[in-house]
């Protein structure tokens, strides 16, 4: 049976979405019929991921942390999988894995949930953020997305530290509002009301 590597985000009922994925074999060529192309559209609520809600792929992403899916029904077990991916790249990986693999979950964009800022009282809108721990030799990526925009990715390299990190948001993000460096804390300050969603991630990534 022709199989390739591929990353389910959804086997059946089970999810493996909020852990990013799981890389298996899943059937292809003769043996596996393709059912459709799907977005998956991260769920969010009150700053926390969710998983993904599967929506028929019409036109483009929906937000720019959905991924592209695939379902595909392995016709010797039944199985219908969601895989990251397209249906060219499911071809072109039957037909030669080396040469054209599957998208691999380090390709899945950081879900980035967005929380109301509201007025403080003072006429100002505030929001914090918390960075998590990192190890001295570990650096910071910020995600950020506003009213469902994320206007720059996340820095490649990332920031070695809090203040470095607020000198980017603010030469990239400055139309969100004013950023800085609150006791540790990711502080902004906007004139308005808005979603604004900040991810942290944290890694080796120089």
């Amino acid at each position: 049976m022709l199989t390739v590597q591929a990353v389910v985000i959804q086997r059946a009922h089970i999810t493996y979405a909020e852990c990013g994925g799981k890389t298996l074999p899943v059937g292809a060529g003769d043996d596996a019929e393709v059912l459709g192309e799907y977005w998956g559209v991260p769920v969010k609520s009150s700053g926390l991921f969710h998983g993904y809600d599967i929506k028929a792929k019409i036109g483009t992403a929906p937000t720019p942390d959905s991924i592209p899916l695939l379902r595909v029904r392995d016709k010797i077990t039944g199985d219908v999988v969601h895989i990251l991916g397209t249906a060219a790249q499911f071809a072109a990986a039957a037909l030669d894995e080396a040469t054209d693999p599957m998208p691999l979950a380090s390709t899945i964009p950081v879900p980035v949930p967005e929380i109301s800022i509201c007025d403080d009282g003072s006429g100002s809108f505030v929001r914090h953020w918390t960075p998590p721990v990192k190890a001295a030799g570990d650096e910071f990526r910020v995600h950020v997305m506003v009213d469902n925009v994320q206007a720059v990715p996340a820095l490649a390299g990332g920031h070695t530290n809090l203040a470095a990190a607020v000198t980017w948001l603010n030469t990239n993000y400055a139309a969100a509002g004013t950023w800085s460096d609150d006791g540790g804390r990711l502080k902004l300050v906007r004139a308005t009301a808005a979603n604004v969603g900040v991810v942290f991630t944290v890694g080796n990534y120089t």
